[in-house]
């Protein structure tokens, strides 16, 4: 999916990209990381990013594959090669 979204946290615009699951299109309720802040977002279904709850920012700590997703975009430098990472990590 080409298009291109502003990150709620600090503004970036960012691609939006493939699930890195199934390499479909993301879905509704995903969750997406901001490339420059590492901030996380909910996709809505209206295809914008919007902050999470505190609950769900709780949730999203605790997550293993959103450290993993934060992890490879660490080691990184471009989100094309985030994903490439990410797809090889146990």
């Amino acid at each position: 999916m080409e298009r291109e979204l502003a990150c709620p946290h600090c503004g970036r615009i960012n691609q939006l990209h493939e699930d890195t699951k199934d390499g479909g299109d993301p879905k509704p309720g995903a969750i997406g990381i901001c490339w420059q802040c590492h901030g996380l977002a909910v996709l809505t279904p209206f295809l914008f990013l919007r902050k999470p709850t505190e609950q769900e920012a709780a949730e999203f700590a605790a997550d293993p594959d959103i450290k993993r997703a934060l992890a490879a975009m660490s080691e990184a430098y471009t989100p094309s090669q985030a994903t490439a990472l990410l797809r090889r990590m146990p």
